[in-house]
């Protein structure tokens, strides 16, 4: 058993894979992700639940503590936190958040051809990526779980963008963006 998980293609919802952004409850500067899982792909599903156990174990023993949360979390029934509906995104969906401590570690983001991707926008919300993740068990000041730490990504395809995409200059301003037509010849005389 291992707690190392390469995902299959999941959708990337609330991502910060390109830069590491301030995290408000821990302080700590993260590249993150929350996967949006299809319930249908059981292979990935498995292999986290597998990697989920054998970090419990391997922290806890055979017999883990109650309490403990589970870092895989169902789209079709889990509510935000003032109690409304997730977005339509996460229906039909597991959903797992990731993260790494920007400070120990940058992921490497590559193409489908293993080029590395290096654009702060070549990944965004909405993106259908593969992910390599490790999980580990945690016990602090009472909390009890797993947390799943990002490794590496691979963009496998753009997707339409989740919540508010960002508009090209010339849509924002209403300006064509045609090319700008070339001089005339006869306009240097």
């Amino acid at each position: 058993m291992t707690t190392k998980v390469i995902t299959g293609t999941c959708r990337a919802a609330y991502a910060r894979l390109m830069r590491a952004e301030k995290n408000e409850l821990n302080g700590a500067t993260e590249y993150s992700a929350t996967l949006l899982i299809p319930k249908d792909d059981t292979d990935t599903v498995s292999k986290l639940k597998a990697a989920a156990k054998e970090a419990v174990v391997a922290k806890f023993g055979p017999t883990p503590p109650k309490g403990m949360r589970n870092p895989i979390k169902d789209g079709d029934t889990e509510l935000k936190s003032d109690g409304s509906a997730l977005g339509a995104e996460f229906q039909g969906h597991y959903f797992l958040r990731v993260k790494c401590n920007a400070d120990k570690h940058r992921p490497s983001v590559i193409d489908t051809h293993g080029q590395e991707l290096m654009d702060p926008d070549a990944v965004v919300s909405g993106d259908y990526i593969r992910c390599s993740l490790n999980s580990a068990a945690y016990d602090q000041a009472g909390n009890r779980g797993v947390s799943f730490y990002l490794n590496n990504v691979q963009l496998v395809r753009k997707g339409e963008p989740l919540g508010a995409a960002r508009q090209s200059a010339a849509e924002e301003f209403g300006v064509s963006s045609k090319p700008a037509p070339a001089a005339a010849d006869d306009d240097w005389n």
